[in-house]
Parts: structure tokens; sequence; C-alpha cells
């Protein structure tokens, strides 16, 4: 779980970059027009992708037939959603109608469509450490 975990917060890194250079180019413009921070997204995608890591590593045996997949997948899209939406809006006691549906949405729509790819290849979940345990 660890392993995932960490690969987790790597991607995350990849986003952060993305929203870092983001503000480079544009300057707080983006940022401003949206009504948030640059920290608050640093911070957003870093934990989000740490806990959607932990999610997968926790929840892998479940992969082995497309329905878990699925399920998997779909959670670990949640949690990803809800981390940009908190940098966005709030934290989720101050969330509306909207948001979640919009969260709920995104999350069903990434995570069907991450299972379908996962799975029309029969690709493997191996950890990046590459043990199959």
């Amino acid at each position: 779980m660890r392993a995932w975990a960490i690969l987790g917060a790597i991607v995350a890194c990849f986003h952060v970059i993305y929203v870092v250079g983001l503000y480079l180019v544009s300057g707080s413009g983006p940022f401003d027009r949206a009504g948030v921070t640059l920290p608050s997204f640093v911070i957003a995608y870093l934990a989000s992708g740490t806990i959607g890591g932990a999610i997968i590593g926790l929840l892998r045996p479940l992969a082995s037939s497309f329905g878990g997949l699925l399920a998997v997948a779909i959670l670990t899209g949640f949690v990803a959603v809800c981390g940009v939406e908190v940098a966005m809006y709030g934290f989720i006691s101050r969330w509306h109608q909207r948001e979640w549906v919009q969260a709920i949405a995104s999350a069903v729509l990434l995570g069907t469509m991450t299972s379908v790819f996962l799975w029309s290849g029969r690709r493997s979940i191996v950890p990046p450490d590459g043990s199959r345990g």
C-alpha cells in the first residue's frame, strides 16, 4: 500500500508542476478568476494523489474482476475530484448540491473510462515496487 501512496504522490507532483507552470506563465489571473490560490491547489493535489494511491494499494485485490476494478477506480476518482473541489469551493461541509453532483458524476465518468481502458487491455495492476503480493 505504501508503494501505491508514493506513486500517487509522484503523479500528483506532475499536476503540481502543471499548476505552478500555469501560474508562472499566466500569473495569478486564472486562480483569482476561479477564487482559489496556488497553495490550495498544490495541497489538494498532493493530498488527493497520496490518498488515492493508498486506496488503490489497499483495494487492489478487488481489481481482479471488472466490477471490483470499476469500484476501485470510481472511489479513487472521487477522492481525486474531491481534492480539486475542496481547493475550489472549500471544505465538503460548505458544498451545495451542485458540487456533490459534479464530484460524483466526474468520479463515475473517469472511473468508468479508466476501468474500461485497463480491463480491455487486461493490464494487471502491479505495485510500483514490482511485487505481486
